[in-house]
């Protein structure tokens, strides 16, 4: 090692001397001591990408990286360098240019020998290509000799696929197998099950069981309702009990009605159907809704209800189900802002004969907000449809980001009972007949730095 520093020194200082020569009356010249890297950028790259074409056959194209859009971070405490933002996985990293801000002289070599190995440090340029798919060691040193730093540069680069998703079997329940009705959420850490039985919890891992906390009585299967206070459910008597943990449920204040049954639960509002009406309740009287349109265009079943906060800051309920025995699910919606939940009115989504992209009304139909928009789950699980327009049009998802899982598909199809869950991960969990599956679309597990 210092035969090489000593080299280096002498190629640095080696200018100086010869100009101290012919000049003997030009004052000392003072040699920089700065040796420090102040950028590092990477330069663009390739990676392999495999997609099917129109018959269903394998593709493979080379797709550009651009190296700007992952910026490399600096650590001078550390003196580490690498990209907080990893890679698209296959990126090709065995001969990528660099440019490098340093003071005063930039080498390079191999951070990870082997023992048998012995390496040159190399003269950094520009214009030579770097092995980056180890990390690599930079060397800066001062021009006066007096000081140096070296570097340990490492580029990330992701493990897996962003625009797929990653499915997990998580267990089998044979106590659920039977379940005709199901509803589930996602419930302090843990996903909190109301079938048509009993109610069952589970904590938030793969490796877990579920544990069964007790009958239900009349409660409905199919009203679970979710908020910030509590949980909601009516019973098939009409009448609203709460829970804070899924197992203890007491009566409330709003009044029993007969045929009333819970469809959402905005900040301030429960909302249920009853005799054709959509009806609210802060906890006095229901009170029937403000409805655009005529209150036969409500739906009847596959009821579904999300509330969510859009970009603008205004909040947001989507009712969703089946009328009568159409093949497309009725949208209706409600927006608000802070304090005006109780006067805002629901707005329908007229049919649009013209567009095909409307939510079919399949078996089990489960809806949910997922990766910042809604998606649409049911039937045979063959595919899960997303919607970017807050329920107006659904399509498959982008790039088909949401592949399901084969065997899922097998049990969906002959399936009796479908529920699904998004946790804070964005883990998408699914049951379906008491076997149990988490997925999630790749990128929304990628771990993200501000810079």
């Amino acid at each position: 090692m210092k035969k090489y520093l000593y080299l280096l020194l002498a190629v640095l200082a080696a200018p100086s001397l010869f100009c101290s020569c012919l000049n003997e009356n030009d004052d000392d010249i003072q040699l920089s001591d700065q040796c420090y890297i102040n950028t590092v950028t990477l330069g663009t790259m390739y990676r392999k990408v495999t997609i099917k074409d129109s018959e269903g056959l394998d593709s493979t194209y080379k797709q550009v990286v651009t190296g700007t859009y992952f910026p490399m971070t600096i650590d001078q405490r550390t003196l580490t360098i690498e990209n907080l933002d990893s890679l698209p996985k296959g990126t090709d990293l065995s001969a990528v240019l660099i440019t490098a801000d340093y003071q005063t002289a930039l080498f390079w070599r191999k951070a990870n020998l082997s023992e048998d190995e012995d390496t040159t440090w190399n003269q950094y340029s520009s214009k030579d290509s770097l092995d980056l798919r180890q990390p690599v060691h930079l060397y800066c040193l001062a021009a006066d000799g007096t000081a140096h730093r070296t570097y340990t540069l490492k580029v990330n680069v992701h493990q897996q696929t962003a625009d797929s998703t990653t499915w997990n079997f998580a267990g089998i329940e044979s106590a659920l197998q039977t379940t005709q009705k199901a509803r589930m959420t996602v419930w302090n850490e843990q996903l909190l099950l109301l079938t048509d039985q009993a109610v069952w919890r589970r904590p938030l891992t793969t490796e877990a069981a579920w544990e069964q906390l007790g009958a239900i009585g009349t409660m409905d299967a199919t009203t679970l309702q979710t908020r910030a206070d509590g949980l909601y459910v009516s019973t098939t008597e009409g009448a609203v009990l709460k829970s804070t943990d899924g197992q203890t449920w007491t009566a409330t204040s709003y009044p029993t009605q007969a045929g009333l049954r819970l469809v959402a639960a905005g900040d301030q509002c429960l909302y249920a159907l009853c005799d054709g009406k959509l009806l609210s309740s802060n906890g006095g009287a229901w009170t029937e809704e403000s409805l655009d349109d005529e209150a036969s265009n409500l739906p009847t079943d596959l009821l579904n209800s999300v509330v969510y906060t859009m970009k603008d800051g205004r909040r947001r309920a989507l009712l969703l189900g089946r009328k009568a025995d159409e093949t497309v699910a009725t949208v209706w919606a409600k927006e608000w802002t802070k304090g005006t939940e109780a006067t805002a009115g629901w707005v329908y989504y007229s049919p649009n004969e013209a567009d095909k992209r409307r939510c079919p009304a399949m078996r089990n139909l489960t809806i949910l907000p997922y990766d910042a928009g809604l998606i649409a789950l049911g039937g045979n699980l063959d595919e899960i449809l997303y919607s970017r327009d807050h329920g107006i049009t659904w399509a498959e998802h982008d790039n088909s980001e949401l592949n399901v899982d084969e065997y899922l598909c097998q049990a969906a199809a002959g399936g009796r009972s479908l529920a699904a869950a998004v946790d804070g991960n964005q883990f998408l969990w699914v049951l379906v007949d008491g076997r149990l599956w988490r997925g999630r679309i790749n990128r929304l597990g990628f771990l993200r730095q501000d810079r």
